[in-house]
């Protein structure tokens, strides 16, 4: 009567797709050798966790020296030799630092990335022990969980390849014709092209570990789509088999258990949601401020190549150009599949919710009208407390308390971004009138 449903316990560790950059999250994590399915993180020796607790802590003290220094050499003003070239970037300075201040952007990234790993090192665990009973305790099928963490392996790999072969595309010819040249940096005077070695390496360490973290998120929220998905798969199953006979009768009692159980998984959902909100809430409001910053960035950098080569300023278009574009392009492609990381996946979830709502809805309309031929007390009891405990949780994430991570807030900063662009398309086009 009822699909197969093949327990979690009995999917082994090499059946499924490991968490991208597992090697790097077990300097932060403690051991979860417990866990079959949820983060397998083998357990370590207790000095090789104060080996971890010491690189992870000189980890953000490197980070956090790194991004004071970069500030302060931009409070010094040390970039206006290196961006304040042409008759555009004098002329607009707001435009022309924002596309000077990539690296502190990824240093800050990645700064409060290694915070929240150091912070919330206990709520991570409780996070993958949680879910880890939640799968169990559902019962979720492995293809489910498959194909959504293939999806996010996948997706990692690619950000990291498009991030990466931005930062090392040696394609600038400042790059090359000023390597030997001195500059001042902060208190120092250095290099040009130890300069440029410096922050490139700097970016792509800071992309990597920033990366690493968010997929961390978007790994949890796989795993919570999977067992909401199972949900309603169950719910649809048993919805069919109403339909397709509406003359069967169900008793009353064994329609009770029905509700006591979608009830109780329901509440095992919501308890591993609620720990992942708890856990990333402040993160997210942070991810979400740095990724719009981060594409107006980029937009600014694109409008000022755009008008400054059109112009003919420093030079002729060539090869050179294009491939610094290009460059740019990769850039603003990493950050759009950021978000994508970041937003759609708590949006997916929040639609499954409501699909599952509506077929649990259906189901007990269905059953009250054609398969039930008495409703006793308890079961009214019962259904209202099911529909009102699916409608009390949206399973919408709550970034800090201030956003709420649905449609709303996708349209928000697409507006901002848009808005942005306008601003920066409206300088552009004031400055060529002048």
């Amino acid at each position: 009567m009822f699909c197969y449903k093949l327990k979690i316990s009995e999917i082994t560790n090499a059946q499924l797709p490991d968490l991208s950059g597992l090697s790097f999250l077990r300097v932060f994590i403690p051991s979860t050798a417990g866990n079959a399915l949820v983060l397998p993180i083998p357990e370590a020796s207790r000095r090789r966790q104060q080996i971890y607790r010491g690189l992870s802590w000189s980890l953000m003290a490197f980070l956090t020296l790194a991004l004071l220094y970069d500030i302060y050499d931009v409070i010094e003003g040390h970039y206006r030799d290196d961006i304040l070239k042409t008759a555009f970037e004098k002329s607009e300075p707001i435009i022309a630092l924002m596309s000077f201040c990539h690296s502190q952007l990824a240093l800050f990234m990645a700064g409060y990335s290694v915070a929240f790993l150091l912070v919330k090192r206990t709520d991570l665990h409780k996070c993958c022990t949680t879910i880890e009973d939640l799968a169990k305790e559902l019962e979720v099928k492995r293809p489910t969980i498959e194909k959504n963490l293939s999806r996010l392996r996948w997706c990692f790999w690619i950000l990291i390849t498009f991030g990466i072969g931005a930062i090392i595309s040696l394609v600038d010819l400042d790059f090359y014709s000023k390597f030997t040249a001195s500059r001042p940096y902060g208190f120092f005077s250095i290099p040009n092209g130890a300069l440029n070695l410096y922050v490139r390496g700097t970016v792509c360490c800071c992309y990597l570990i920033h990366f690493t973290v968010q997929s961390l998120f978007a790994y949890f929220c796989d795993v919570l789509l999977a067992c909401s998905e199972e949900l309603r798969n169950q719910s649809s199953a048993f919805l069919c088999e109403l339909e397709l006979k509406p003359e069967i009768e169900i008793s009353d009692i064994f329609f009770r258990d029905k509700l006591r159980l979608w009830l109780h998984e329901n509440e095992q959902l919501t308890a591993g949601f609620d720990q992942v909100q708890e856990t990333f809430c402040w993160k997210l409001l942070l991810d979400i401020g740095a990724l719009s910053l981060a594409m107006c960035m980029m937009l600014a950098v694109i409008s000022k190549w755009i008008l400054i080569t059109g112009l003919g300023e420093p030079g002729e278009f060539s090869i050179w150009n294009l491939a610094i574009f290009l460059r740019y392009l990769i850039y603003t492609a990493v950050y759009v599949l950021c978000g994508w990381m970041v937003l759609f996946r708590p949006v997916m979830l929040y639609q499954m919710h409501r699909r599952r709502s509506g077929i649990l809805d259906k189901v007990v309309c269905v059953a009250q009208t054609t398969a039930i031929k008495k409703s006793t007390r308890s079961d009214i009891l019962l259904t209202a407390v099911l529909m009102h405990r699916l409608n009390a949780n949206q399973m919408l994430f709550n970034a800090g308390g201030v956003v709420t991570l649905g449609t709303t807030v996708l349209c928000t900063i697409s507006v901002t971004i848009f808005g942005f662009a306008w601003f920066v398309l409206d300088r552009s086009l004031d400055f060529v009138l002048r």
